[in-house]
């Protein structure tokens, strides 16, 4: 368990001496939400190991959330998609996912009016939390779970959430005189 009565959470960007908290709270995380509720051939490509390549090769979008100087959670940010967002069970329940997704919407905001993530069905938690947080069910897709060599077609829920509206100086005019 951490403590945060002493310490407030930060985000920061993420750098390679993270990568093995990143990829043990990845791991621990991805097992305890999609077990049971992904195909399971996927699981056999979710293994530690895989987990730390994965989280190596997206390091440049990977955000950290610290009490002092511990590594709590994290999220991945790609274009206009919260890809991940995984916080440390000991760390849960003190605002941490709640610091980590609006700093990740922030950042798409720069770029993007709507924001979209993906939850598999079975994961109530995330799903609840989502919602909580102001983001939409807009209803299933089939995702594209990468894996070494290729994809796999996993069930998912599409979730979106409508950042800012564009400044009007920003809006193209189709009148031009």
């Amino acid at each position: 368990m951490f403590d945060a009565t002493s310490k407030r959470a930060t985000i920061r960007p993420a750098q390679p001496g993270h990568l093995d908290v990143v990829a043990d709270i990845w791991h621990q995380g991805w097992m305890e939400v999609h077990h049971g509720h992904v195909p399971d051939v996927l699981l056999a490509h979710r293994q530690p190991t895989d987990i730390r390549v994965r989280a190596a090769e997206q390091i440049n979008n990977t955000y950290v959330a610290q009490l002092g100087t511990e590594t709590v959670g994290f999220i991945v940010v790609h274009d206009d998609e919260v890809e991940h967002l995984y916080v440390a069970p000991g760390a849960r329940k003190m605002g941490i996912a709640d610091l980590l997704l609006a700093h990740g919407e922030s950042l798409i905001s720069a770029h993007s009016t709507v924001a979209w993530l993906a939850v598999v069905p079975g994961n109530a938690r995330a799903r609840h939390f989502y919602e909580r947080s102001g983001w939409s069910n807009i209803g299933e897709f089939i995702q594209a779970a990468r894996i070494a060599g290729g994809t796999i077609a996993v069930p998912a829920l599409r979730y979106e959430k409508p950042l800012r509206q564009l400044p009007m100086n920003d809006l193209r005019c189709l009148n031009r005189s």
